[in-house]
C-alpha cells in the first residue's frame, strides 16, 4: 500500500501518525522454517539481513503461527563516522559474502520496525480497518523491542506535534494513516499520507557529465521523473558523493549507456555528457524547486534499487518554508544585495560540482578564495561546508547590519564537529584577512 502527498496535517480522530523511518520498505513473509523479505520490486533480501531473518523466524516459533508484515528495515545506531543511515543500509543491500554480511550484522545492525500486518496466522486481514490491524500486530510483536524486529510508533490524533519531533528530531517526515482504512496491497492512497518536514525524494538518472579537474569517474547526475510518459529534467547534482560511490556510480551507468538522450527535452551541460537508459534511481535531498522547474541546491544521498524508475513522478512539496517579508522601505536597497547574494550562491554551487575550490565574488571590488567546500560539516544531515556558505550568503541582509562594528571571535572545530578534538577559540585576526574585512585592536580590561 503506497501513500499519497499531503501539505497540510490531517485533523481528528480519523488520523494516526507514525515516523517516515528513512530505510527499505519490504514485505516480510515469515514461518517457522523460511523468511523472506520482498522489496518493492519483488527482490529477496533475507541473506542480507539475517539478525532480521532470525528475529522473525524466532517470533514465528515462540507465536506458532506463520504471519506476513509490512514494514521498513533500518539502522539500529547511527553511525559515528558521518555516513546517513540510508547510506549505511545501502552499503549491506548487495552483499553476498557470508563473513562480510556477518561483519556488517555486527557493526551496523538493522531491524524491521513493523507497521502493518496483512496475514496472522490462517487469517488474511487486509480487509480489517487499520486500528484492527494494529491490535493484531501489537499482540503478535509484545511492547518490548526485540533484536531485529520492533514495533512502529503511532500517535493517534495529533500530527503537528509528531511533526515537530519530526523537525527537532532531523526525520525525513511523517505518515498519516487513516484508522478505519483497510489495507490496499499496490495502491497509492488517500488513506495514507506522506508529510515531509525536508525536501527529499527519488529521482531518475538519464545521464552524467563527465569530471572537472581533478574530479574522478564523474562530474555530476543528470536527474529526471515521468510526467505523462516523458523524462522531464529535474537539473544535476555533483555532490554528497564520495570516491567509493563516483567509482560505483560510474561502473553502474557505464553498463546501461545509450547514444541518446532519454529527456523529453535534452538538457545544455557545461561538460560533455553521456546518457543512460533511465532505470537506475537515486535518492536527492533538495531545497526547494525553482520556478522553471528545476531542483535548488540537489545533495545526492544515495542510490534505490528497490525502486523501479517507472514509478519515479515528482512529489509535491509538504512544508513550504516562507522567506521573511522585507519592508518596503528597504526594498529597493535589498533588490540590488538580493543579485549579489543569487551571485555568490551561483558561484559556490559551480565550485562545489567541480573541485570544491576556486575564487568568488562577492561584490564590486572584493573576492574570496575558498577550499573544501563539500567538506560535510554537520553529518547528521549531511550539510557541507558549501551549504553553510550558501546560507550565509542567504541571511547577509539580515545579520549584517547587526554584526556592524562588533568584534568577531571564532569558535573553531579542527577535526570536525562531530569529533573529540574539542574545539578553541579564535580571537586575534590572521595575518592575511580577505579583502573587505576591518581590522582593529581592540582594548581589553586585564
Amino acid at each position: 500500500m503506497l501513500a499519497g502527498t499531503a501539505s497540510e496535517v490531517p485533523v481528528g480522530s480519523a488520523w494516526t501518525f507514525e515516523p517516515k523511518y528513512d530505510g527499505m520498505r519490504v514485505i516480510a513473509y515469515g514461518t517457522r522454517d523460511e523468511v523472506r523479505l520482498l522489496t518493492r520490486n519483488g527482490i529477496d533480501r533475507a541473506a542480507q539481513f539475517p539478525e532480521v531473518v532470525h528475529a522473525l523466524r524466532d517470533l514465528a516459533r515462540r507465536r506458532r503461527k506463520s504471519f506476513v508484515l509490512d514494514g521498513e528495515i533500518v539502522v539500529r545506531r547511527r553511525s559515528t563516522n558521518g555516513t546517513s543511515p540510508f547510506q549505511a543500509l545501502q552499503a549491506r543491500w548487495h552483499v553476498g559474502d557470508l563473513k562480510a554480511v556477518a561483519s556488517y550484522a555486527n557493526s551496523t545492525p538493522v531491524d524491521l520496525v513493523a507497521f502493518d500486518v496483512l496475514v496472522d496466522g490462517n487469517e488474511r486481514v487486509i480487509a480489517e480497518p487499520w486500528s484492527s490491524r494494529r491490535v493484531r500486530l501489537q499482540r503478535l510483536l509484545g511492547k518490548s523491542h526485540v533484536g531485529g524486529v520492533r514495533l512502529a510508533e503511532t500517535a493517534e490524533g495529533d500530527g503537528a506535534k509528531m511533526l515537530e519531533r519530526a523537525a527537532k528530531r532531523g526525520w525525513e517526515g511523517i505518515i498519516a494513516k487513516r484508522v478505519d482504512a483497510p489495507y490496499r496491497p499496490g495502491v497509492r492512497t488517500r488513506d495514507w499520507l506522506k508529510l515531509k518536514v525536508v525536501n527529499e525524494q527519488e529521482f531518475v538518472v538519464g545521464g552524467w557529465t563527465e569530471p572537472r579537474r581533478s574530479r574522478e569517474h564523474l562530474g555530476a547526475l543528470l536527474l529526471g521523473y515521468w510526467q505523462d510518459g516523458e523524462l522531464l529534467y529535474a537539473g544535476h547534482t555533483g555532490t554528497g558523493f564520495t570516491r567509493e560511490v563516483l567509482k560505483d556510480l560510474e561502473q553502474r551507468l557505464t553498463r546501461i549507456q545509450r547514444r541518446t538522450s532519454p529527456f523529453a527535452a535534452p538538457p545544455r551541460t557545461n561538460e560533455e555528457a553521456h546518457w543512460t537508459q533511465p532505470s537506475l534511481v537515486v535518492v536527492v535531498r533538495f531545497t526547494e524547486w525553482t520556478a522553471d522547474g528545476k531542483l535548488r541546491h540537489p545533495v545526492f544521498m544515495g542510490v534505490r534499487d528497490d525502486k523501479d524508475a517507472a514509478d519515479v513522478g515528482r512529489e509535491p512539496t509538504s512544508m513550504q518554508k516562507r522567506a521573511p517579508r522585507t519592508p518596503a522601505t528597504k526594498r529597493k536597497a535589498s533588490d540590488g544585495t538580493r543579485k549579489t547574494r543569487q551571485s555568490v550562491t551561483a558561484q559556490l554551487e559551480q565550485l562545489e560540482g567541480e573541485n570544491g575550490a576556486g575564487r568568488i565574488v562577492t561584490g564590486t571590488r572584493t573576492k574570496l578564495d575558498v577550499t573544501n567546500l563539500g567538506k560535510v560539516y554537520f553529518p547528521k544531515a549531511r550539510l557541507t561546508k558549501g551549504h553553510v556558505l550558501r546560507y550565509y550568503a542567504a541571511v547577509a541582509p539580515v545579520i549584517l547590519p547587526l554584526v556592524k562594528d562588533r568584534p568577531l571571535v571564532l569558535k573553531r572545530y579542527p577535526d570536525g564537529i562531530t569529533r573529540k578534538g574539542g574545539a578553541f577559540y579564535q580571537q586575534s585576526a590572521p595575518d592575511k584577512t580577505p579583502a573587505g574585512v576591518r581590522v582593529e585592536k581592540v582594548r581589553t580590561a586585564d
